[in-house]
């Protein structure tokens, strides 16, 4: 069942796998999971699957296979409390737009770690403050967006923005 499904995945987001494919390791990242039993084993492991071959297109393979499961693994395991819909809309979604974006720090950390860096809360509750300091919200904004710029070690504002 689980070969079956990794095709239609397969096939719904056009890959192509050669050998075992992503399967074993993704059954292999998360066979300690806090979050899987036997009784949501197979739901889950296919969901997982899924996600994974919809983001490695989304990143436009920036990113390996270990990063993007690592990656996963650890945004399953403490930001999503092992909630694959929430991994999927909320945690990929802003990595995936990072990377996009042009954001390469997850190389150095192989995956890890990666998530605080896009905390969409802190990130609200930075530009509350800055509002109130700045009084106007085009002000705050333009400070919010030149700090978050800053955080993203590897982001390089294009030359013709000012």
């Amino acid at each position: 069942m689980i070969l079956e499904e990794k095709n239609n995945a397969l096939r719904e987001q056009r890959r192509v796998e050669f050998g075992a494919g992503i399967t074993p390791d993704i059954i292999r990242t998360f066979c300690d999971s806090s979050f899987i039993d036997q009784n949501n084993y197979v739901e889950t492991i296919l969901r997982l699957q899924e996600i994974f071959y919809l983001y490695k297109n989304e990143m436009m393979d920036e990113i390996t296979d270990a990063e993007l499961l690592h990656f996963m693994k650890e945004q399953f395991e403490t930001v999503c409390f092992g909630d694959p819909d929430y991994l999927e809309g909320t945690c990929l979604q802003i990595f995936s737009q990072a990377i996009r974006a042009g954001y390469r720090g997850y190389q150095a950390t192989e995956g890890y770690g990666e998530y605080a860096a896009f905390d969409e809360v802190l990130y609200c509750m930075e530009a509350r403050l800055l509002l109130r300091h700045y009084g106007s919200q085009q002000e705050a904004l333009f400070c919010y967006l030149q700090d978050t710029i800053q955080k993203i070690p590897s982001f390089r504002m294009p030359e013709n923005v000012v």
